[in-house]
Formats: C-alpha cells, sequence, structure tokens
C-alpha cells in the first residue's frame, strides 16, 4: 500500500496536480464558458430566423414588405447581444453562476422567440422587449455583486447610462406591443417597423461606442 506521504514528491505534471491548480486558467475557462453559451443560444436564434424566411417571402410577395424591417431588426439585436455578452465577459468580473445564467438563458430564449415572429409584429415587439428586460437584469446583478469592480469610474458611470437607456428601450417595445394589439394595421405594424429597425440600429451603434471607450480607458488592443 503506497504511503501517502509519498504523493508529496508527485512530478507537479501528473493530472491529480494539474487540476488542483488554481490561477488565470480559471478565469480564461469561464470567459470562454460564457461566451460560449451566448453563442449556441444566438445560433439557436439564428436558426429560428431561417426557418421564417420563406414565410417571410410569401408575406412580401402579398405586400407585407416592412416585414423586412423586423427581420433586419432582429439580426442587429442578436448581434448585439452577442458583442455584448462577449465584451462583458472579457472586462467584467463574470465568473459563472446560476443567477445570471437563467438571465442568459431567458435573452436567448426570448431572441428566439422574436426570430420565430417576425411576420407578427405584436409578438415581436414582446419577444424584443423580454430580450431588453433580462439584459438589464443581468446588469444589475453585476451591480449588486461587484461585477464593475475591474471598471474604470467613467465606464462604471456609462455602465449605468446604460441600464436607463436600455430600461426605455424596454418602455418603448412593451408600448409598441400593447400598441400593436390593440391596432395591427398595416400602416401600424409598418411604422413601428421603421421605429424598431432604427432603435436597433441605436442600441447596436451606443454598444460599439462603449467598447470603443472602454478598450482606449482599459489599454485593451
Amino acid at each position: 500500500m503506497p504511503n501517502p506521504d509519498d504523493r508529496k514528491t508527485e512530478p507537479e505534471s501528473l493530472p491529480s496536480k494539474l487540476w488542483t491548480r488554481r490561477g488565470d486558467d480559471d478565469v480564461a475557462y469561464q470567459r470562454q464558458a460564457q461566451v460560449t453559451w451566448w453563442t449556441l443560444l444566438g445560433g439557436i436564434a439564428v436558426g429560428a430566423l431561417l426557418t421564417q424566411f420563406e414565410s417571410l417571402l410569401v408575406a412580401v410577395r402579398n405586400g407585407h414588405w416592412y416585414y423586412l424591417l423586423y427581420f433586419l431588426a432582429t439580426c442587429f439585436v442578436i448581434i448585439n447581444a452577442w458583442a455584448q455578452v462577449a465584451w462583458g465577459a472579457l472586462v467584467l468580473y463574470w465568473p459563472i453562476s446560476v443567477p445570471t445564467s437563467i438571465f442568459v438563458f431567458m435573452g436567448g430564449l426570448s431572441e428566439s422567440l422574436a426570430a420565430l415572429n417576425i411576420t407578427r409584429p405584436a409578438l415581436w415587439t414582446v419577444s424584443v422587449a423580454c430580450v431588453i428586460l433580462f439584459a438589464v437584469f443581468i446588469q444589475l446583478i453585476f451591480m449588486r455583486q461587484e461585477g464593475w469592480i475591474t471598471m474604470p469610474k467613467a465606464a462604471i458611470k456609462r455602465a449605468i447610462i446604460s441600464i436607463w437607456v436600455y430600461a426605455f428601450l424596454f418602455l418603448i417595445t412593451l408600448g409598441a406591443s400593447i400598441y400593436l394589439f390593440l391596432f395591427p394595421t398595416h400602416w401600424v405594424e409598418l411604422t413601428w417597423g421603421v421605429l424598431v429597425l432604427l432603435l436597433s440600429l441605436f442600441a447596436l451603434y451606443w454598444q460599439h461606442l462603449g467598447i470603443k471607450e472602454e478598450k482606449k480607458r482599459m489599454h485593451i488592443a
């Protein structure tokens, strides 16, 4: 029977030793896990969007060309969400946790529901409102659990402003969904289609400016 003291002389390269090490690898693993998790959810949303492409073409041939606006807005929402998670995994204190995993999953599920309803604007706006709401919840968790401690004060201030910006966008999309349920006319769907496309572009540009500014402040290549 081997002497327990003999394990002290085991080479550091043995698996039993490697798996007890903690440090930079843990952080890299968790960052990669967060991005992989969201990439899978985003891929499912893209797949759901593609399943609606034939229905979209039929709707366009029938005169509902403005559904293309919701299609484009969905693409921008998916891109923006991935950029948020990928960048957040790099700059935030974001260890794997059940609360953030739940809200990330719910956000990805809401994206898929939006993708499945590009020809049903009322349901689309409800789904996008949920995407925004869960994104706000994640930021509130970061605020409560010191997820921003890795960021400079100016970046934290901008993150707080972003919460208010997205809360405002949530109210707009929620109001749009109610209006579209009550008055589902072509002109109403067209008007809101133009508006949500512009808002999705604004949100994407806002994210772009945030990443650009944080790269400069945090000296990230």
